[in-house]
């Protein structure tokens, strides 16, 4: 949900269960997690980065690094597939995003508990 929306919108409701669903299947599934890179999900989930819920902050932060650690895709290969291009095409939209000023609001004062 856009940042300032009312806690009772339906997209706020629906977000903690989605991303529960998210983070059991698609962080676990390098082929679901792949087509979620290349559709552009880790913009979306970098807009979690700054969520005012400290525990969903955590929960897509370790997505992303699950998703993007280089045991589950060569980031760094100088040849690639389409759909390779895809998924790299997926992680470089994050340069037109807040996605590092997002991830760096972390550094402190940021642990759930």
């Amino acid at each position: 949900a856009p940042h300032g929306t009312p806690d009772e919108h339906p997209l706020n409701k629906c977000l903690i269960p989605f991303l529960a669903l998210f983070y059991l299947s698609h962080v676990k599934s390098w082929d679901l997690a792949r087509v979620f890179i290349a559709r552009g999900g880790l913009v979306s989930l970098s807009n979690l980065f700054v969520h005012d819920n400290l525990y969903l902050r955590s929960q897509a932060i370790d997505s992303f690094m699950q998703m993007t650690q280089p045991e589950a895709f060569d980031w760094f290969s100088e040849t690639w597939s389409e759909s390779e291009s895809h998924t790299r095409k997926g992680m470089y939209d994050l340069l037109k995003t807040p996605f590092l000023a997002n991830l760096l609001a972390n550094r402190t004062s940021t642990f759930p508990g």
